[in-house]
């Protein structure tokens, strides 16, 4: 049943032997490198600090050390914390502002009673809507109002890149109004699990940074901390180009529980034991092995009846169908709960009471859950050591048991090492996960100048067009910035001209979204658990029963349940009835030539004219909707195939790619963002010759 069997040792955090220059609540005391994060904030010789301790080792802490215990003589000022998922930004603002007395959250503990001395504010999408119907007002000024005088906003990495980007303005302010009051409000700012994203992401964020110092200089200005499991290069290259003083804080660790002085070692990480599991895609997804192996999976909550478990799957698809496969058999015995991006939030938030969680990638980054129990599926080194991560951060139990499904060629690489059965401590067998089991991604190097500079270039733009007697100082300031980090030189204003002269909207609107501008979403209900949100019509073809109703009676649904109303990209509105037992095959057509010449093969530009081939009785309806937007696209030479483009480019695992059948043939055809990234790669490939070898 199991390839594989090893015993990962627990894992010790080196304490620090420094004495805190602040009083600590009784009993605390810090780890290595929180001092040392604390220490390089405040230093004037340091910019951006990148902590990189393990999972587990109070990297959270680290970031609010600053706001909880400001340093006298130079205070760090009011902090912005931004998180990539919502289930992990609600889990932070509980850890740090929890209204129940009997497990008080970081700041009462630090002394401080928050909405009386220290005022906290959680800002998405859903609370200015809230805010901006309740007092009658603007997004804009509602933003201004909810980040008034606070000393901490937990917000997400997209809308800082609004904000930062310009897309909140007001006819009585200049276009950089909320940028540049949302850079004075907030001197401090924190980006958590930021190796997860992919370089669009970070070239937003190099952007943002390059406005900030422009606004600033070196002499007032903002400080920043990455938490991450590693620094991206790419990174760390563009902050070095602008003159960013950059610093590095790992964590110091031992392993193993032998003899460790807990005097100088906290352990962070209880001993696991892992099981590995050959699971190829022709066998099926997780669920079908859940049914093969229900067994054993109750014989471990059976013998250990206080146990608490998490079941992490790789689609929405996968989680929603073993939910409803466990709550029926395991009825009575374990209760089951659900935590995905199509949950409700009151599903979401009953689900931490559950025996066994049923997830997707919305809980896997950063989110601390008392367990003892993990299964999980994985598509990369990422994802993989993410997910292991979720076990062991709390004691209490007898046992610890990790499952993970791989395909059985990734095993069999740690099966060549001989460590069945062996006692294996954590930094060695990620290294090797990283490094030997698991093939390294593209990292779209060449997307920093091909995009990265037109994304600049707009950005200066804007305000040459909107504000040039108001911003001059400021463009005086970025255009050399931007120079040196994204090589905005005369071609590149060349290639941002040609996308306005020729309106490629869709492509501008891609760039300037931080995740992608969702060009194939559509508006949707998830009628079980009460979810409002969008999603990619071709993927809800593939897995759903779908209904569709008309626009005014989604907007009753979402206004009723207190959501944000926004319409989406496709103006389609769909109420999922619930799952299909098998994945419907959805194909993409297109009604005309996608090359028509040239220069169109391999380069990123906007096409309208796409249809579904799927079974649905309203598929008609739909196409008519289709056939009428406008994508971001990027496609490749017919000769090539899917799956060729996937393996000899080294492609993520979720980059969506597909074959496209028009007149003439079939083509790799990608959309949104991942057409800019394809595009960064293959642009300079225009000819056949070069895809013969």
């Amino acid at each position: 049943m199991f390839s594989l069997e090893v015993y990962l040792e627990s894992l010790w955090s080196k304490l620090t032997e420094e004495k805190a220059p602040f009083d600590l609540p009784e009993k605390w005391k810090l780890s290595s490198h929180q001092l040392r994060t604390y220490q390089l904030l405040h230093s004037s010789d340091v910019d951006v600090v990148f902590n990189t301790a393990m999972t587990g080792d109070g990297k959270s802490l680290a970031a609010h050390l600053p706001l909880l215990r400001p340093y006298p003589a130079k205070p760090i000022g009011s902090g912005s914390f931004a998180y990539p998922t919502n289930e992990l930004l609600r889990d932070q603002y509980r850890q740090a502002m929890d209204d129940d007395l009997t497990n008080p959250g970081y700041y009462r503990l630090f002394g401080y009673d928050p909405g009386r001395n220290f005022f906290m504010e959680m800002l998405n999408a859903r609370r200015i809507n809230e805010y901006a119907s309740l007092e009658e007002t603007r997004k804009f000024e509602a933003i201004l109002d909810l980040i008034h005088r606070k000393n901490l906003l937990f917000t997400n990495p997209d809308l800082f890149s609004l904000i930062m980007n310009f897309a909140y303005r007001s006819p009585e302010h200049n276009v950089a109004a909320m940028a540049q009051r949302f850079a004075n409000r907030f001197k401090y700012i924190v980006f958590d699990e930021f190796h997860i994203f992919q370089t669009p992401q970070i070239v937003e964020v190099l952007q943002a940074m390059l406005m900030i110092r422009a606004s600033h200089g070196h002499q007032h200005g903002t400080k920043f901390l990455f938490l991450s499991a590693t620094p991206h290069q790419l990174l760390l290259q563009g902050l070095e180009a602008a003159g960013f003083q950059c610093a590095e804080v790992e964590g110091e660790y031992c392993h193993g529980d032998d003899t460790i002085d807990s005097n100088h070692y906290r352990r962070i990480l209880a001993p696991v034991k892992l099981k590995l599991a050959k699971h190829d895609q022709s066998a099926g997804d997780l669920l079908d092995w859940v049914k093969e192996h229900i067994d054993e999976i109750t014989s471990f909550f059976q013998n250990y009846p206080e146990s608490k478990g998490l079941i992490i799957c790789n689609s929405v698809y996968t989680a929603k169908r073993l939910y409803s496969y466990l709550k029926e058999q395991l009825q009575g015995t374990i209760s089951i709960g659900e935590n995905t991006g199509l949950t409700g939030k009151e599903k979401a938030k009953a689900s931490w009471n559950a025996d066994l969680i049923i997830a997707t990638s919305t809980v896997d980054v950063g989110v601390d859950f008392k367990i003892n129990f993990l299964l999980f599926e994985s598509m990369d080194a990422g994802t993989f050591i993410q997910r292991l991560g979720r076990l062991g951060r709390h004691s209490g139990f007898a046992t610890y048991l990790a499952i993970a499904l791989m395909p059985s060629y990734l095993v069999e690489r740690l099966e060549e090492k001989e460590i069945e059965g062996e006692k294996i401590d954590r930094q060695t067998f990620f290294s090797w996960i990283r490094e030997e089991v698991y093939r390294p991604h593209n990292e779209f190097r060449n997307y920093v100048s091909r995009w990265g500079s037109v994304r600049s270039i707009h950005q200066i733009a804007q305000l040459e067009k909107h504000g040039r007697r108001h911003y001059q100082e400021l463009l005086d300031n970025l255009k050399p910035l931007s120079r040196v980090v994204f090589n905005t030189q005369k071609n590149n204003w060349g290639h941002y001209i040609h996308l306005q002269k020729e309106k490629q909207i869709e492509v501008i609107k891609e760039l300037l979204a931080l995740r992608g501008a969702g060009l194939w979403d559509v508006w949707v209900y998830e009628k079980e658990s009460k979810r409002v949100g969008t999603m990619s019509l071709p993927r809800l073809l593939s897995i759903c029963h779908l209904t569709f109703i008309e626009e005014d009676q989604a907007q009753k649904i979402a206004e009723k349940m207190g959501e944000p109303w926004r319409k989406p990209a496709i103006k389609l509105y769909a109420v999922i009835e619930g799952y299909l037992d098998q994945k419907l095959e959805v194909a993409l057509r297109y009604n005309d030539e996608l090359i028509t010449e040239k220069e169109l093969l391999n380069t990123a530009c906007r096409r309208k004219g796409f249809f579904l081939e799927a079974r649905h009785p309203e598929i008609f309806t739909i196409n008519k909707k289709v056939e009428r937007q406008y994508f971001c696209t990027c496609v490749l030479d017919s000769i090539l195939d899917v799956t060729q483009v996937r393996r000899r480019w080294a492609l993520p695992p979720f980059f969506e790619l597909h074959a496209v059948r028009d007149y003439n043939g079939i083509y790799p055809v990608s959309f949104g963002k991942d057409a800019l990234m394809l595009d960064s790669i293959m642009f300079w490939r225009k000819t056949n010759e070069v895809f013969i070898t």
